[in-house]
Parts: C-alpha cells; sequence; structure tokens
C-alpha cells in the first residue's frame, strides 16, 4: 500500500526490540602499576590529558570490565578503575 507521497507507510514490530549489546572496549594496562586500567571506546586511543607512554594496550578479553564502564566511557569517554587479586 502506497501513502500519499509515494512511499511506503513504516512497519509496526509487535514486540518490543530489546537486544542486549556488548562492545568490546580497549582496556589499558598502567606500567607503573599493572593493577591500574583504562579503558575507552573501541578505536577511541586514549584521552589527550594521558600520558600515553604511561600506559600499554591489553590484548581484547585479557582483562574484566568495571561494572559502571559502559555509563562511565559514554558520559567521560573513559574509566578509570584498579583491578584487585581474587583469591
Amino acid at each position: 500500500m502506497l501513502t500519499s507521497i509515494g512511499r511506503e507507510p513504516l512497519r509496526r514490530y509487535c514486540c518490543p526490540m530489546n537486544a542486549t549489546v556488548k562492545i568490546a572496549y580497549d582496556v589499558y594496562r598502567g606500567k607503573t602499576d599493572p593493577s591500574l586500567r583504562l579503558a575507552t571506546a573501541p578505536g577511541a586511543r586514549l584521552p589527550a590529558h594521558i600520558n600515553a607512554k604511561d600506559w600499554v594496550l591489553m590484548p581484547a578479553g585479557k582483562s574484566p570490565l568495571h561494572s559502571d564502564a559502559p555509563k562511565d566511557i559514554g558520559v567521560q569517554g573513559y574509566c578509570f578503575f584498579q583491578v584487585s587479586k581474587g583469591k
């Protein structure tokens, strides 16, 4: 069915589209203190006020993320956190 402007009407979905999206963030490890982490959006690199020679990019999936990381990265562009050794 065509509308008055010649395009098809928008489709209406019967169910909400709530898909969970998992983003793989870039996580950097501190050189002086290996327990310090800094997470950024994928491909965003380090923030301008951070000295790049003090941080090393970790391989994907090698560091746990803080539970607030997605929110902090969305607001500030990065998230600092510290990894504690578990028993």
